[in-house]
């Protein structure tokens, strides 16, 4: 019994290993991953941001409430944020912890 194996592109893989080896195109190679992916993050964010209107300026987690609406107003060091939207469950069953969208009254 025999078997038969062929192996395609390790000419290439050794070439890059070797290209590794030396400091000087490893830190380049890896700060060029490292920037495509903080692009990829930065991309995101900005998307995110045009999602929700950027109308939300901060988030504030409590415990779970009945009597918070969107209609009330939070005061905190002094400023006053309105709540954007109504609070939304933050755990899997939404029973402990919600969450509170707010945004800077002028």
């Amino acid at each position: 019994m025999s078997l038969d194996v062929q192996i395609h592109g390790i000419d290439e893989l050794n070439r890059k290993l070797t290209k590794l080896a030396n400091t000087k195109i490893a830190k380049r190679i890896a700060r060029k991953a490292a920037r495509q992916a903080m692009n990829i993050v930065r991309d995101a964010a900005r998307a995110n941001a045009k999602a929700a209107g950027s109308e939300t300026t901060a988030r504030l987690k409590l415990r779970k409430r009945d009597d918070i609406d969107s209609s009330m107003r939070v005061l905190f060091d002094g400023q006053t944020f309105q709540i954007v939207s109504p609070p939304k469950p933050d755990n899997e069953n939404g029973r402990i912890y919600m969450t509170l969208e707010l945004s800077l009254v002028g």
